[in-house]
């Protein structure tokens, strides 16, 4: 299945409200920055999603640094076992 990226950016955007939130992105590559900070501007953004980008993957010992975010992003090649 194919999804178009600023369809799926702009319903996720939608769906959390007004108030500003945290996002803390595991295994991050700086394509991957680049391609979400250009969505946020597209978006307008900036104020309501505040990305983190982190190259470590998501693992038992890399959990904790996602306290005090009110979300996490993984990458469709990131095993959450």
């Amino acid at each position: 299945v194919q999804v178009d990226s600023n369809q799926f950016f702009y319903f996720r955007y939608r769906s959390f409200g007004m108030a500003p939130k945290k996002i803390l992105c595991f295994d991050s590559k700086s394509y991957d920055e680049k391609t979400f900070k250009q969505a946020l501007k597209g978006f307008n953004g900036q104020e309501k999603l505040h990305f983190t980008f982190l190259e470590s993957k998501l693992t038992i010992e890399t959990v904790n640094e996602a306290v005090g975010y009110d979300g996490i992003c993984v990458f469709v090649n990131d095993v959450l076992s």
